[in-house]
């Protein structure tokens, strides 16, 4: 259950960038357990990154945040990188 209002975005088609696919093999998530944490996302804000947003989220007991860009002319919600909050 999320806990924040969603943009028109937020169900559009999820891509993964080449980038969140090498961190998904180092961190140790899959694309399931990434749209997971999305489907779960307790907060959603501006990132200082032009255009993009960070998703508070949870992955098992601990905090993560997932780095996305909707792209417009495509109508797909980017996710570019995701980490764990220590």
């Amino acid at each position: 259950m999320r806990r924040h209002p969603t943009p028109p975005w937020w169900d559009w088609p999820l891509g993964l960038t080449a980038h969140i696919k090498r961190r998904m093999r180092q961190r140790g998530f899959s694309e399931t357990e990434l749209r997971g944490m999305l489907g779960s996302s307790v907060g959603l804000r501006p990132d200082v990154a032009e255009g993009r947003f960070i998703a508070d989220c949870r992955h098992g007991r601990e905090r993560w945040q997932v780095i996305l860009e909707p792209d417009y002319e495509r109508t797909v919600l980017w996710a570019i990188t995701a980490y764990r909050i220590s």
